[in-house]
């Protein structure tokens, strides 16, 4: 579940609504997936943020190689899970996007691909989390990982999960350092409101990465619809 969004939003825009210290410079992209760099907002300890290119993949300190990564985290278990639980006390951020993509089976051989947005197209603001991973020749590398929560009643046609997005009102419950008890901020992972999401048939592009990805087409149907 969720493992292709897209960002076509400016670096001048992610400073606006989340109100960081400065912009940095990224390529968007129309077909985000995992492994890409992708920008992530932080907050550091004296209240100011920052955006961060992160993997898409959350790789633990602890593990010993970069096969252990993970592209989203069950809001059921991230407390206790190893491989999230010390990034939710501590190594939180958000995720932007403009949109994202699931399937929908209309028949036993046929899928159509959605692209889910904002009603009002603004951001969508993912919770995230990220860590710090270092490989065998102390090369650096920080990942980050969405966190999803049980599907709405717009997202269950779809899929029975879908990402935790978060209102502008909880970035800073969500990106504040000083909580570290995760149990706190278990409220958050509610699914939105069914009327913050809307959706668009789309075609399946695997790997170009224009605006042709987001593209309304005619919707599939299967053969007796």
């Amino acid at each position: 579940m969720c493992s292709v969004y897209h960002l076509d939003a400016t670096a001048a825009e992610l400073m606006e609504v989340f109100a960081t210290l400065r912009a940095i410079e990224f390529q968007p992209s129309f077909n985000i997936r995992p492994t890409h760099a992708v920008p992530t907002i932080r907050q550091n300890p004296d209240g100011t943020r920052e955006v961060v290119l992160t993997q898409w993949g959350l790789i633990p300190g602890w593990a010993d190689s970069r096969t252990e990564a993970n592209i989203n985290a069950r809001s059921e278990t991230v407390a206790t899970k190893p491989s999230f639980r010390e990034a939710l006390k501590r190594r939180r951020c958000i995720i932007p996007a403009s949109g994202f993509f699931e399937f929908e089976s209309t028949s036993k051989h046929t899928k159509q691909k959605w692209h889910i947005f904002r009603t009002d197209h603004s951001l969508l603001s993912f919770a995230g989390l990220w860590e710090m991973w270092i490989d065998e020749d102390d090369n650096e590398l920080e990942s980050c990982a969405i966190v999803t929560t049980r599907a709405n009643g717009f997202m269950e046609q779809f899929h029975d999960r879908m990402p935790v997005i978060l209102s502008p009102d909880t970035f800073a419950e969500w990106l504040d350092p000083a909580t570290t008890d995760g149990k706190t901020l278990q409220h958050l992972f509610a699914p939105c409101p069914d009327d913050w999401l809307a959706r668009n048939p789309v075609g399946n592009i695997h790997k170009e990465d224009s605006p042709r990805c987001i593209q309304p087409v005619k919707q599939q149907r299967g053969l007796f619809d």
